[in-house]
């Protein structure tokens, strides 16, 4: 192996296409899972610095619901956490889950406090799931394709 980069680049795009490729299957499987009714117990924005120096907004919105008679908590909205730009983003979100409002809440049925409040895949999110794509493909062909075309001597 004469230089890792390529190597490095290969597997930072690998975890990129795993971790938004998962975010998706998990909405796919939650999208067959039954509903139940809950309530909005706690709808507030948090915000925090991220590396670069920005400051990113989080809506954090908490619920409980019942599933055969037994109480649980969940605060997943959408199947990750997704950090906003502005407040106001973040706000459109919070805006949707009034405290004390009902809400349709997806399970498991297998594992009820597996749950989430939106199991709808955007179209973004399926173009973003190209840009790791790409990203391997662009790796691939600058560091020779799969096969290595430099002649063995």
């Amino acid at each position: 192996m004469d230089n890792p980069t390529p190597y490095i680049f290969f597997a930072l795009g690998t975890i990129a296409l795993w971790g938004i490729g998962h975010s998706i299957l998990r909405k796919r499987k939650a999208a067959t899972w039954p509903k139940t009714k809950g309530r909005i117990t706690a709808c507030t924005i948090s915000s925090r610095k991220t590396n670069k120096g920005r400051i990113s907004f989080f809506p954090k919105i908490a619920y409980q619901f019942k599933v055969h008679g037994k109480s649980y908590e969940g605060n997943d909205i959408d199947g990750g956490a997704k950090g906003h730009r502005t407040e106001g983003d973040a706000q459109s979100i919070t805006d949707r889950y009034h405290m004390g409002c009902e809400v349709d809440v997806c399970y498991n049925p297998l594992k009820p406090d597996d749950c989430l409040l939106e199991a709808k895949i955007s179209n973004g999110e399926y173009v973003l799931l190209l840009v790791p794509i790409a990203f391997i493909g662009v790796v691939i062909a600058v560091s020779g394709g799969v096969l290595n075309t430099k002649e063995k001597i």
